[in-house]
């Protein structure tokens, strides 16, 4: 299971630019709230679209917080999340290797019959501050299932 309180949400379809805006404006906000983090930043893909050209990604970005604040929107606050039934997958090294992750996850599900009824919840548990630094990346990939 995956269990946080004290979330910071944001939930928009948005281009790779604009994602990594969100993320600025994240650090601003805590910053001026005098918040810190109290896990690490989790993000879910909804769908992905491409439209003129342009790729646009419906994400959900989650904060996990030490203590909750007074935001507006697009921003909210969910005071407890989970994810029940959770299968994880870990991957230790560049995260180019997710979607080989993210396969053998699926023929995982599809072999034991589970039904994902979530999107993969990636969870970035050690990232990469300098390129130099990406193979010793660690990430989290969770589905939620039907029934485990």
């Amino acid at each position: 299971a995956l269990k946080v309180d004290n979330v910071l949400h944001y939930n928009s379809l948005c281009t790779q630019t604009e994602i990594n805006e969100v993320f600025l404006k994240i650090e601003q906000l805590l910053k001026e709230n005098n918040v810190k983090k109290s896990w690490h930043i989790f993000t879910a893909t909804r769908n992905i679209e491409a439209k003129d050209g342009i790729t646009y990604i419906d994400i959900d970005i989650f904060v996990p917080l030490e203590k909750k604040f007074d935001c507006k929107p697009p921003f909210e606050i969910i005071e407890h999340f989970e994810v029940n039934n959770a299968l994880m997958i870990r991957i230790e090294g560049n995260p180019s290797q997710s979607d080989k992750a993210m396969t053998m996850l699926g023929e995982f599900m599809k072999s034991r019959n589970y039904q994902p009824i979530t999107p993969a919840i990636m969870v970035t548990v050690k990232g990469a501050n300098t390129p130099s630094e990406i193979d010793e990346m660690i990430m989290e990939i969770y589905v939620g299932v039907k029934d485990l």
